[in-house]
């Protein structure tokens, strides 16, 4: 169900970016890299931690649906595997700031299970107010 999927509003960022913010039932969630994107635990213990964590987060708050976005994009992501999508017809991208996330930008939106529907890449170096 695309409408309650965790990851339909992503920011290809360390924080949320403030065009994706906003009322409303999307949630956007923040993935610098979707290969490191993760609950960091000892070895054997990332499903032990996530059960505490869905146990501890159960309300309403905001604080508490942040948690469960999170715990249940993870899930997502590791069951759909999207770094398993490579670039068709011979399309390289650049591993700079730019190239590295669109690379990543191709392979959630090829994971058609995933329900993405908008996605956010900043490339900086836009303000020119110090020069």
């Amino acid at each position: 169900n695309a409408s309650s999927a965790p990851l339909r509003a992503v920011g290809m960022d360390k924080a949320t970016p403030i065009s994706l913010r906003g009322e409303g039932e999307v949630v956007p969630l923040a993935i610098s890299n979707i290969e490191e994107f993760d609950i960091i635990t000892n070895p054997g213990e990332a499903d032990a931690m996530k059960a505490t964590l869905d146990e501890l987060y159960d309300s309403v708050s905001f604080v508490d649906t942040q948690v469960q976005q999170m715990l249940a994009a993870t899930t997502l992501l590791n069951e759909q595997e999207p770094l398993q999508h490579y670039p068709e017809d011979g399309a390289e991208y650049p591993t700079d700031e730019f190239g590295a996330p669109m690379l990543q930008v191709g392979q959630l939106i090829k994971t058609k299970e995933l329900g993405v529907e908008a996605i956010f890449v900043d490339i900086g170096g836009w303000n020119t107010h110090n020069q």
